[in-house]
């Protein structure tokens, strides 16, 4: 909820969390739902879908023609204080922290946002249901498991 001391809120359209007083005004939610803010979420959704549609649409005026584009979801993030040196506490904790998100709720809000992140980006997808986290091990298992569908679905190329 990016805001200076003397502004308004964001609006709850423009954001995907709401406060814990937003959450209270508005209770037909309930867990980690009543901390999401639905109208943010249909217009992140819409904005992400309107951009890969985009890229599509380029991806189609050029010698790449209709071929398969390639995503990947990743396994669900730890809400805590960590990240790298120009972010110490990363990005996802301070938001959480920010709009006021109880220590007990940002997980499973964390997990529920990632979860419809996950199910938006293959219902673009044409059935592989992978899901691959790129850590130290994980750039084995993307050649493995995500290399071995891509070179199943090319073959269906000339």
């Amino acid at each position: 909820m990016a805001r200076k001391a003397s502004q308004r809120p964001t609006a709850t359209d423009l954001r995907l969390l709401l406060t814990p007083a937003e959450a209270a005004q508005a209770p037909a939610n309930s867990g980690a739902a009543q901390y999401v803010s639905e109208h943010g979420w249909k217009n992140l959704a819409k904005y992400l879908t309107l951009n890969y549609a985009e890229l599509v649409k380029r991806r189609d005026q050029g010698p790449s023609n209709s071929r398969p584009l390639f995503l990947h979801t990743y396994a669900l993030p730890t809400v805590r204080p960590a990240g790298s040196v120009v972010a110490p506490d990363g990005w996802l904790y301070p938001s959480f922290v920010a709009c006021g998100i109880p220590q007990a709720d940002r997980q499973d809000v964390s997990d529920l946002l990632f979860e419809r992140s996950r199910q938006l980006l293959l219902g673009f997808d044409q059935g592989s249901g992978l899901e691959i986290h790129l850590s130290s091990s994980g750039y084995g298992k993307l050649g493995q498991v995500f290399g071995a569908m891509i070179d199943g679905v090319l073959a269906a190329y000339p």
